[in-house]
């Protein structure tokens, strides 16, 4: 479930690089329909996209805005398409 959510993320902000929104934003309007993906799960899946450089987080106090890291499509692009051969 783990690499599906960071798959969903980073799949959503391909489409939508200028797209930002809080976890719970992100895991009831990014997440497929039919993804139970729990708020602790998105905070862990948005945590390591941040560790990797290919989201960033923006904001202050208890508003935390996450989006796509500029520079960072061309290194997605190859994870998303190596995840996608390994099936």
């Amino acid at each position: 479930m783990r690499e599906e959510l960071k798959r969903q993320i980073l799949r959503y902000l391909m489409l939508h690089p200028n797209a930002r929104d809080s976890p719970d934003g992100i895991r009831v309007w990014w997440m497929d329909p039919d993804s139970a993906a729990t708020l602790p799960e998105v905070e862990e899946a948005l945590a390591s996209l941040v560790q990797r450089g290919w989201v960033e987080v923006r904001g202050e106090g208890d508003v935390h805005l996450f989006g796509l890291l500029a520079g960072a499509t061309d290194d997605i692009r190859r994870y998303l398409i190596d995840e996608g051969t390994r099936g």
